[in-house]
Order: structure tokens, then C-alpha cells, then sequence
């Protein structure tokens, strides 16, 4: 807060110009929608990453580190303000702006100079001490509050959101640039970043819609509305290349007798990690309670079934105070050569995972076993 009344102070007592005030306001007006509407980004936990450093670095190069402070600053504390977040949390989070800028600003005062080759230097020079600083301050507190070390905290953050600030480091150079020659061309700039701003965050909230209705919510997995689509487009690519289809429907034995006896959190917990281990096996898919769906484009009856019993090996690997041993059972049918028809691949498929829970549990079954070679499901090692 502190750095914020002197960078007031010091602007103030340097008489700016009108063109430097209506610059700065147009700036900090900017940078506070921005920051407002921040661009989201998969596998980011926070809400998103603002474009508001844009400005805000902008700024700094344009008309020094108080300017730069008031607009980071200003852009933080009056969005948050508005937003209700609790005093302490704005006060942190402007500071923390406040600070990336005062620091960017006074390292700046080291790289003087014209030409345009300098001012590529000043505007690397600016993004990456603005970005440091902030990720820095910002990943301490991360950590103290998640009791994660703080390594991995900045690892962690630092990797999501380098090439986001990268970009947006060299969209505030062009912004510079298109200044110092008139700030009616950076205007032209301003209105599309703005624009594209929000157009990524409605487009992201659809996307992520349209991903949460064919998500499962426990596992992260495909749903069956999934499962349905994505067998219709395999099944339409192996009818146009002639490569076969596999489908292995899975099923997690005896799940019921661990909700009894230890509760169903005991039992989600189960299938959200037979759930990690399936991912590594093909497309998957959970296709209803204790049951997942496995896609494996290419493989033939006989590929399928060595698959299919390597997936069942791995799930036997999986222990737990709740459940010692875990095993599986699975039905695997191969298209086309058991079936072509979407729904009766399906059936064929569960027919005969029940024959392999028919015959003890802990196997797995094809739809059709006497062209395998053996009437009864395979059973697995225990």
C-alpha cells in the first residue's frame, strides 16, 4: 500500500502532462477490465490469467514505474473491491501488483537507450522481472497456506502460465510501439485485445460445458454419452481403413462388499484409482457404477485379449487398507469380426463379461472363445 501512496505522490508532484493523464486512464481502464474478465486456461487452478500485464507493463515502458505502480495497482484494488473479496486479500493482491511494477520500473532505469533494438531489450527486461515477482510473492503464500514446498509451488505455476506471459509480453511491446508513433494506432490494438479477451472466455465456459456433460464427475473419465460417440467415430474410422476395433467392458468385483463394510467414500476411492490405472490402457470410459469401457483401435481378437488381461494384471497391483486385493473382470469383443452392429457389440461385450464373473470373478472372456481356442474365460493370476 505504502508503494502505491508514494507512486501517487511522485506522479503527481511531477506534472504530467494532459496527454500523459488521459494515457494512463485509458491504460488503468484497460487493465481493470481485464482483470475483471481474466482469460481461463485448462490446468490452471486460479480463475485465469489476466491480460492486464499487458497494460500494466505498458505502462512502465511508457511513462515510468509511478505511472506503472498506479495502473497495476489501481487495476487490482478496484476490481477486487468490486468483486467483495475480503480487505486483507485486495490488500495483498494490489501490493503484490504494485510491487511486480515497482520493481520492473526501477530495474528499467538500467536499460536506457533508444533505437528499436533497446526497446526489445526494455520490454524483455520488463516482462520477465514483472513476471518473476509477481509468481515469486504470489507462490510463497501458495505454499505457506497449502504446506507445499515452495519449489514445487513455483515449478508448478511457472509452468502454466511462461507462455501465456511470454505472449503477452510481446503483445505489450507491439502496444509500445504503436504508442510512441500515436496512441489513436494502440487504440486500434486496445478494442480486439479486449474483445478477444472475452471471446476466449466464452468460448472456454462452452467447451467446458460441453466436456462436463460427457464427463464423469468421480473419475475425470468419459461418460457414456462419451462412450457412445466416440465408439460410433472408432467404428466409422474402421470401416474407412480396415483396421479392426476393440472393446473391453470392465467390471471392479466385489466393490459392493467395500461400501458395506467401509462406507462408499471407500468405494469411490476404489474406482477413482482403478480409474488412474485405466487411463494408461486405451480410450476409457466408466460406463456405469463398478463398470468402465476400454477402446482399442487396432487390435484384434487375440491383441485385445493380451490387452485386456495386461489391464486386469494392473488392477490386481492396487492395494489399500480398505481393500487388500482387487481384481477384475472383463468382456472383450472385437468389431468387425463379431460383431458390426454398434448396439450388439455392446451386448456381445457384456454377455461376456458376465460369463467371466459367471465363472469365478478375476477373468477375462471374449464374445466368441472357441475362436480363441477354450470354452471358459481365461482366468488371471492371483
Amino acid at each position: 500500500m505504502g508503494t502505491a501512496v508514494v507512486a501517487i505522490v511522485v506522479f503527481a508532484t511531477s506534472l504530467p502532462t494532459l496527454g500523459a493523464l488521459a494515457g494512463i486512464a485509458v491504460l488503468l481502464a484497460a487493465s481493470a477490465f481485464s482483470e475483471r474478465f481474466p482469460v481461463p486456461l485448462e490446468n490452471l487452478d486460479a480463475g485465469g490469467v489476466s491480460i492486464s500485464f499487458v497494460f500494466g507493463m505498458a505502462a512502465i515502458v511508457l511513462y515510468g514505474w509511478a505511472p506503472g505502480v498506479i495502473v497495476c495497482f489501481g487495476a487490482a484494488l478496484v476490481t477486487q473491491l468490486l468483486e467483495g473479496r475480503p480487505a486483507v486479500r485486495v490488500a495483498y493482491n494490489a501490493s503484490t501488483y504494485a510491487l511486480g511494477a515497482l520493481a520492473t520500473g526501477s530495474v528499467l532505469t538500467l536499460v536506457e537507450g533508444g533505437g528499436s533494438g533497446m526497446l526489445v531489450a526494455r520490454a524483455a527486461v520488463a516482462g520477465t522481472v514483472q513476471y518473476s515477482v509477481n509468481i515469486a510473492l504470489v507462490g510463497s503464500v501458495v505454499a505457506l497456506h497449502s504446506r507445499r514446498s515452495l519449489s514445487s509451488t513455483l515449478l508448478s505455476s511457472s509452468r502454466g502460465t511462461i507462455l501465456p506471459f511470454t505472449l503477452m509480453t510481446s503483445t505489450a511491446l507491439v502496444l509500445v510501439v504503436l504508442w510512441q508513433r500515436s496512441p489513436y494506432f494502440a487504440a486500434a490494438l486496445i478494442g480486439p485485445l479486449l474483445a478477444l479477451g472475452l471471446y476466449q472466455r466464452s468460448n472456454y465456459r462452452a467447451l467446458r460445458a460441453i466436456r462436463l456433460a460427457l464427463t464423469d464427475p468421480l473419475t475425470g473419465l468419459g461418460n457414456q454419452r462419451a462412450f457412445h460417440e466416440s465408439l460410433d467415430q472408432e467404428m466409422e474410422r474402421s470401416r474407412e481403413t480396415g483396421a479392426p476395433l476393440t472393446l473391453c467392458l470392465l467390471d471392479v468385483d466385489d466393490l459392493k462388499s467395500v461400501n458395506d463394510r467401509f462406507g462408499h467414500p471407500a468405494g469411490d476411492d476404489l474406482l477413482i484409482r482403478v480409474a488412474r490405472r485405466l487411463r494408461q490402457g486405451g480410450e476409457t470410459f466408466r460406463w456405469g457404477g463398478d463398470e468402465f469401457a476400454i477402446l482399442l483401435p487396432g487390435q484384434d481378437e487375440k491383441t485385445g485379449l493380451v490387452t485386456a488381461k495386461t489391464i486386469a494384471e494392473r488392477m490386481a497391483e492396487l492395494r489399500s487398507e480398505q481393500s487388500p486385493s482387487v481384481s477384475v473382470s472383463v468382456g472383450v469383443v472385437t468389431y468387425p469380426s463379431q460383431s458390426a452392429d454398434h448396439g450388439d457389440l455392446i451386448r456381445l461385450g457384456d454377455e461376456a463379461l458376465y460369463r467371466a464373473k459367471g465363472y469365478g470373478k478375476n477373468r477375462v472372456a471374449v464374445a466368441a472363445p472357441r475362436r480363441l481356442g477354450g470354452d471358459d474365460p481365461s482366468p488371471l493370476p492371483t
